[in-house]
């Protein structure tokens, strides 16, 4: 899984790359992607200090924060920055159509300087059935969204919602976003100014009990939540000022959805959906935090 994961990434065509992979095992995961042929001169396996011996820390809490200094140190060698767990599958076409909506939301951002800023996310799904061979992606329609927020969205009472236009004024070219309850996808994607804030904020370093001021969750999903709770403190959130967005939103991650014009309800936009590849189909399709994507009326998933 990891190799595949590692793989994908070595695909995208930057002209300067680095993949740092931390791990309980560098032997071990070293010798597993060279057996499954992976180019390792751009890739660095890292064991994190105590990370065996769990002497200033759970293993678990040890690798879950411990990209932060690795990015911190190489902040000013790079144009973009990717959290993802092992097991997530981000393809160029959904890194690209994240840079686009993140560009719109930029836009959204200066257009509201007085609140906290919102940025584009991605939600988890797995498909239906047997595993799927790799990059039969596009045979595949069939999928389960994994965050059980993507399944029970009330898009008309749901606060959190935004239409943003790329020109001030323009009445079409509207893209829709709506925010999930629970941000947490594995992963995150940040350009190089937003990284530099977000290692200023009280958010980049955990408290020693691996957890961030004000973030209701547990090391791991904090840590791959990256920024989206920043500015959403508490009082942000129960704010009962109209005009601000954050009286509606939970946190700053939101991902695209459609309204189509002929059929009722609402479709999360699949280009946000990332495949989580080490999926158990006992668990997924048994668990009533899932939902298929066809089939079932189009407010409650994501459609392929």
């Amino acid at each position: 899984v990891t190799a595949h994961v590692v793989s994908v990434v070595q695909e995208w065509p930057f002209s300067k790359t680095q993949t740092v992979i931390f791990t309980q095992n560098s032997e071990g995961l070293g010798k597993s992607l060279a057996a499954n042929q992976v180019p390792l001169e751009r890739v660095q396996i890292v064991e994190p200090e105590g990370v065996n011996d769990a002497s200033i820390g759970p293993p678990g809490r040890i690798l879950a924060w411990a990209h932060r200094m690795v990015m911190q140190r190489d902040a000013m060698a790079y144009d973009l920055f990717v959290y993802l767990e092992d097991d997530i599958e981000l393809t160029w076409p959904k890194l690209v159509a994240w840079w686009h909506d993140e560009q719109q939301l930029q836009l959204y951002n200066a257009r509201h300087p007085y609140q906290p800023p919102m940025h584009r996310g991605f939600f988890r799904y797995e498909y239906r059935g047997s595993r799927p061979v790799f990059g039969t992606e596009s045979e595949l329609p069939l999928m389960v969204a994994v965050d059980a927020g993507v399944c029970h969205l009330d898009f008309a009472a749901h606060p959190c919602r935004l239409a943003v236009r790329s020109i001030e004024g323009e009445k079409d070219n509207k893209r829709r976003y709506i925010g999930l309850p629970n941000p947490y996808s594995a992963s995150w994607v940040m350009d190089r100014d937003r990284l530099l804030r977000f290692i200023a904020s009280s958010h980049w370093r955990p408290l020693p009990s691996g957890r961030l001021p004000g973030v209701p969750r547990p090391h791991r999903e904090t840590a791959a939540a990256g920024d989206a709770f920043l500015g959403f403190t508490n009082a942000t959130r129960m704010s009962n000022a109209p005009t601000t967005l954050s009286s509606g939103c939970f946190n700053a991650m939101v991902i695209p959805y459609h309204s189509p014009r002929k059929k009722k309800g609402n479709i999360i936009d699949a280009i946000a959906g990332l495949h989580h590849v080490s999926q158990s189909k006992r668990r997924f399709n048994n668990s009533v935090e899932s939902c298929l994507a066809r089939n079932i009326p189009a407010h409650q998933s994501a459609l392929v």
